[in-house]
C-alpha cells in the first residue's frame, strides 16, 4: 500500500474510506464476470511443512529500537527461505498481523499453513533477547519454545538455531537442512544499520517502484555506512546493489546525464550483487537483482539461469518466484509464467506484487476472465495502489465495455502520484474507450514531469500510441528494438507485443510484423 503522510486518525480514516470504495468497485465489477474456476483464490488445502513467521513484538526500552525486531523478524524469514522442503509464507502477508492479531489458528486458515512462529525481542546495549514459540496451526497447541539471549554480534547463530528447530519440528526428516550458522559482519553497528534499512523498506510498502524518493535515498545511505564499517557483509552488499537498481529503472535522470550515469550505476549494481555472492551464494536479494539487471539489458536467457540458481539456494523466495514469472511473460511462456505466479501467491498469497505477471499471462494465454480476477484481487490486497487499477483497465479493454474501463481508470487516477509511466498506461486505456480528452490529458502530464529528462523509446512509443500517430510509435518502437541491451524497463515493450490494451490499430499488417520482431529469440 501506498505509505500517506497524514496523522494516524486520518491515515486509519483513508484506508476505510478506500476500503469501503474498492470492495465496491470489485463487487460491481464481479458481478459482470464469472470468475475463472482455475484462478487461485484465498482458500487452499494446507501446506505441507508450512510456517508462517508472525512479525516479532518489540519489547525494547526504547521505540527507536523497533527497527531490531522488524529486521530480526526479516532475517529469520529469509533463513527459513533456505531450507529445502519447508513452505515458508512471505513477509508481505504476515506483515497484516503486526497489530491486532486474530487467534493464530484463524492465521493459520487464513495462510492455508499447519503452524505459526511468534516471538518477542527485546534489544538494549547491544544485547538481545528473542523469546520464540511455534503452535500448530488448527489447535493452536504449543508444539515447542525457547529463550535466546546474546550478544548483537551472535545474533547470527542464534536465527540459524530457531530455524533448526522450526525445520525439525515441522518435519524430522528435514532436521539436518538447514546449513551451519554463518557470521556475514563482525560489525555490531553495521548489522544495526542493515537491519534498519529492512524494516524501512518494508514500513514504506516493499515495492521498488512506489518507493518514496527520500526513503530509498536513506537506505543507500545506511547501507553505504555499514559496508565503511564491514566491506565484506555480503547481505548489505546484495541490498546495496537491490536499492541502486531501483534508483536506476524507477529514478528521473537529466537527459544529458543520463548515458554516464546508466554506465556507471550498472557498474555499481553488477559490481554488489556479484561480490555479495562470491561471500555468500545464498544471498538471494542479490541474485534477484542480478537477474533484474539482466532484463533491463535484455539479457533474458542470464536472467533465466541466474534465477535458477537462486531458486536452487532459496527455494522459498516468493519475490525470486515473482521475477520468474515476470521473466518468463517477458520471454513469451505464459504457461511457467502463470505456475511461477501462482507459487509466489501460495508462499505469500497476501502479496500484491505477483498478480501482477499472473494477469497478463493468463491474458496472453487466452484465460480473460482470470486475468481480470487476479487484477481485483490485486487491488484487494492493495486498495490504495495505482498499478491494480491501471493493470485492471488495461485487462478489461478485452472486453469492448468502454464505460467499465473508465470507471476503473477515474477510481485509480487518484493514486497515480508521482508514478510517470502509469500516466501512458492509463492513457492507452481512456484512447481505447473513446476518451480521447482524457488520453491526451494523461499523456501531456507525463511530458509535464518528464521535461529535460530521459524517457526511454518504448515510452514514447506508448505516448503516441495513446495520441493515435501510429507513424511516430512505430519510429519509436524501432529506436527501442536498436537500443534495448542498453537498458530499459522491458515491460512496455512486452506490452505492446502483446497488444495488451486491444488497440485494433496494433492488428494491421505492418504492426503485427513490428510486433513480432519485439518477441524474444532464445
Amino acid at each position: 500500500a501506498v505509505a500517506h503522510p497524514a496523522p494516524a486518525g486520518g491515515r486509519r480514516r483513508l484506508a476505510v474510506l478506500v476500503g469501503a470504495a474498492a470492495a465496491v468497485l470489485i463487487a460491481v465489477l464481479g458481478a459482470r464476470y464469472v470468475l475463472d474456476a482455475d484462478t487461485p483464490t484465498d482458500k487452499h488445502a494446507i501446506l505441507p511443512s508450512s510456517v508462517a513467521v508472525l512479525p516479532f513484538k518489540n519489547l525494547s526500552p526504547s521505540e527507536d529500537d523497533a527497527f531490531f525486531a522488524a529486521g530480526m523478524h526479516e532475517e529469520l524469514l529469509g533463513e527459513l527461505a533456505r531450507i529445502r522442503g519447508v513452505n515458508v509464507i512471505g513477509s508481505t502477508s504476515v506483515q497484516r498481523y503486526a497489530q491486532n492479531a486474530p487467534p493464530l489458528p484463524v492465521i493459520a486458515a487464513e495462510l492455508n499453513v499447519g503452524t505459526v512462529l511468534e516471538g518477542s525481542v527485546r534489544y538494549a546495549a547491544d544485547r538481545v533477547r528473542i523469546s520464540v514459540r511455534l503452535v500448530d496451526g488448527k489447535t493452536g497447541a504449543e508444539l515447542w519454545a525457547d529463550t535466546y539471549e546474546s550478544g548483537l554480534d551472535d545474533a547470527f547463530r542464534v536465527q540459524s538455531e530457531v530455524a533448526q528447530r522450526v525445520s525439525t519440528a515441522l518435519e524430522p526428516a528435514l532436521g539436518g537442512g538447514t546449513r551451519a550458522a554463518s557470521r556475514p559482519t563482525t560489525s555490531a553497528a553495521a548489522y544495526a544499520l542493515y537491519l534498519k534499512t529492512l524494516s524501512l523498506y518494508r514500513t514504506h510498502g516493499g515495492i521498488g517502484v512506489s518507493m518514496p524518493v527520500p526513503i530509498r535515498a536513506t537506505m543507500k545511505e545506511y547501507l553505504d555506512r555499514a559496508l565503511e564499517l564491514d566491506p565484506e557483509f555480503a547481505a548489505a552488499l546484495g541490498w546495496r546493489a537491490h536499492v541502486n537498481l531501483d534508483a536506476l529503472m524507477f529514478g528521473a535522470f537529466d537527459e544529458d546525464e543520463w548515458a554516464v550515469a546508466n554506465e556507471a550505476m550498472t557498474r555499481a549494481v553488477e559490481t554488489d550483487a556479484r561480490r555479495a555472492l562470491e561471500l555468500d551464494p545464498a544471498q538471494g536479494a542479490a541474485h534477484a537483482t542480478l537477474a533484474r539487471l539482466d532484463m533491463y539489458r535484455w539479457r533474458l536467457a542470464d536472467a533465466r539461469a541466474t534465477l535458477d540458481r537462486a531458486l536452487d539456494v532459496t527455494p522459498n523466495d516468493p519475490s525470486v518466484l515473482h521475477y520468474s514469472a515476470m521473466l518468463d511473460f517477458l520471454r513469451g511462456d505464459p504457461g511457467q509464467a502463470i505456475a511461477a505466479a501462482r507459487r509466489a501467491l501460495e508462499l505469500d498469497p497476501k502479496n500484491p506484487a505477483p498478480h501482477a505477471p499472473l494477469s497478463m499471462a493468463l491474458r496472453a494465454s487466452g484465460d480473460l476472465r482470470g486475468a481480470i480476477a487476479a487484477y481485483e484481487r490485486m487491488i484487494d490486497a492493495a486498495p490504495t495502489a495505482a498499478i491494480g487499477y491501471i493493470g485492471l483497465a488495461r485487462t478489461q479493454t478485452a472486453t469492448a465495455d468502454g464505460a467499465l474501463v473508465m470507471e476503473t481508470l477515474r477510481f485509480g487516477e487518484q493514486f497515480l502520484e508521482d508514478l510517470r509511466s502509469f500516466r501512458l498506461d492509463a492513457a492507452l486505456s481512456y484512447a481505447h474507450a473513446g476518451a480521447r480528452a482524457d488520453a491526451e490529458r494523461l499523456v501531456a502530464e507525463f511530458e509535464r514531469r518528464s521535461a529535460g529528462q530521459h524517457v526511454d523509446s518504448s515510452l514514447q512509443a506508448m505516448a503516441a500510441l495513446a495520441r493515435g500517430d501510429h507513424a511516430a510509435a512505430r519510429a519509436a518502437v524501432e529506436r527501442a528494438l536498436t537500443t534495448r541491451t542498453v537498458g530499459a524497463d522491458p515491460l512496455p515493450l512486452a506490452q505492446i507485443r502483446e497488444n495488451t490494451w486491444s488497440d485494433p490499430a496494433l492488428e494491421l499488417p505492418e504492426w503485427r510484423e513490428l510486433r513480432e520482431r519485439l518477441a524474444y529469440r532464445r
